[in-house]
């Protein structure tokens, strides 16, 4: 009976001694805060300023003076593309034309009852035909048409028969299409823009409201520009403001950053996860997490962005590496107290 009593304490101690040994080992670990390595989101952007202004509406002046014959809009109507404007007969068919027209009309038919007592049928004919077209040749007009959709905000004249000049416009068209964004792009980053490309747009005046938008066009020539730290170089780009909000007035200082390109597939790592050997050129290290101990593994970088680095070497996908490494050396054991996954890096 003591023999089993004292196997079995025997057992129970050696059970505790290995329990404390292992909690001693464990409390002898460092604790370590780790990243997953999984492909991230990325975005290369431009970020720019400018000024947000109103499209610009169209002027349409007459081809020639004249009388207006026939208007078919008023102020405040919303026009088409197109869309017929007014009638214009021309001053010098209203009134020099008028009266030569008048004039050949009156012989023709002279001609026409010539021809009638002579027997002349066909010819009689011909004659009123170029009598008629005589007399509509005083009628002759042309049409001013919308250039652009949108809305009629000025009109020369109110009324048919008035005179209208082709000096001034004689109907003016606002834009429909709402607000636009004219940024100012530095000229290293031009090569970079694409029309279509998708802009955010923010602005201090915008309640933090954010507006998606576009490159409407891109300058050919570039232009001179004053900063606080001097002149530079920059290209004039025009950037559409989707479905605007009473926010989005003209003149207000905009901010936008433009989408170049996007890669669902790039390794990124934290800034905090990255050191550099200054023994051996600055190259770039991390220390992984490979069967709980530290292990040393240069990388080489790419990319920065908003928060880490692109990884072109050294790491795959699932990797797991430490956060803020510096009290951990290679070989070392350690335990992941907490793990965070890779996410977007734009």
């Amino acid at each position: 009976m003591r023999k089993y009593v004292m196997l079995f304490t025997f057992t129970a101690a050696a059970i505790i001694a290995i329990v404390a040994a292992g909690r001693s080992v464990e409390k002898s670990m460092i604790r370590v805060s780790a990243y997953q390595v999984t492909p991230c989101s990325v975005e290369d952007t431009v970020t720019c300023t400018g000024t947000v202004e109103e499209y610009p509406g169209n002027s349409i002046y007459a081809i020639k003076p004249g009388i207006v014959s026939k208007l078919y809009v008023k102020v405040g109507d919303t026009v088409s593309a197109g869309q017929a404007i007014m009638d214009i007969i021309p001053n010098a068919t209203a009134a020099a034309t008028a009266e030569s027209s008048a004039a050949k009309a009156q012989g023709v038919y002279e001609q026409y009852y010539k021809y009638l007592q002579s027997g002349g049928i066909s010819s009689a004919s011909s004659a009123i035909g170029a009598a008629e077209q005589a007399m509509e040749d005083t009628q002759k007009s042309y049409t001013i048409s919308a250039t652009n959709a949108g809305t009629v905000e000025y009109l020369a004249v109110s009324y048919e028969g008035s005179y209208i000049s082709s000096n001034a416009p004689a109907v003016k068209i606002k834009n429909d299409k709402g607000m636009r964004v004219r940024l100012t792009v530095d000229e290293s980053q031009v090569a970079d823009l694409k029309q279509g490309q998708k802009v955010q747009i923010s602005g201090v005046g915008f309640k933090n409201s954010v507006y998606s938008g576009s490159i409407v066009s891109i300058a050919d020539t570039a232009e001179q520009a004053m900063t606080t730290t001097g002149q530079k170089t920059v290209v004039e780009v025009i950037a559409s403001v989707d479905n605007p909000g009473e926010d989005v007035k003209p003149g207000f200082t905009a901010k936008a950053k433009i989408t170049t390109s996007k890669n669902d597939k790039v390794l990124c790592v934290p800034y905090e996860a990255v050191r550099e050997d200054s023994d051996n050129d600055n190259k770039e290290y991390v220390f992984c997490v490979v069967d709980g101990k530290v292990k040393r593994v240069p990388i080489v970088t790419g990319k920065e962005f908003d928060t880490g680095f692109e990884v072109k070497s050294g790491l795959k996908a699932n990797d797991v590496i430490i956060m803020n490494p510096d009290d951990v050396s290679e070989g070392q054991k350690v335990i992941i107290a907490k793990i965070t996954k890779g996410g977007s890096a734009a």
